[in-house]
């Protein structure tokens, strides 16, 4: 093996200034299934509906990109920008 880590995780946490973010693809965890081990005040991110969102959960913040191309259930195309401990939901 050339790396010394696995690198086929189901999700990956990413942070920006304070703010932490656990990223996935949503078919496992997802807002009816976040894990148990989120940070207080983390952002849960995934995809896989192609439905933006970006909803107050109590002690987690739920974000959806949606789609740029293929958005669902009458969304707009969107996609999300995490830049300096911020996280924001842009539609076009």
């Amino acid at each position: 093996m050339v790396l010394e880590f696995p690198i086929m995780a189901d999700y990956i946490y990413v942070t920006s200034g304070d703010l932490v973010v656990f990223a996935s693809h949503g078919h496992h965890y997802n807002r009816e299934n976040p894990p148990v081990f989120l940070p207080e005040g983390a952002i849960l991110l995934n995809g896989h509906t192609h439905v933006a969102m970006d909803e107050d959960c109590g002690s987690y913040r739920y974000m959806n990109p949606g789609s740029p191309s293929i958005p669902k259930n009458g969304t707009a195309p969107s996609y999300i920008i995490i830049e300096d401990g911020k996280a924001e939901l842009k539609k076009f």
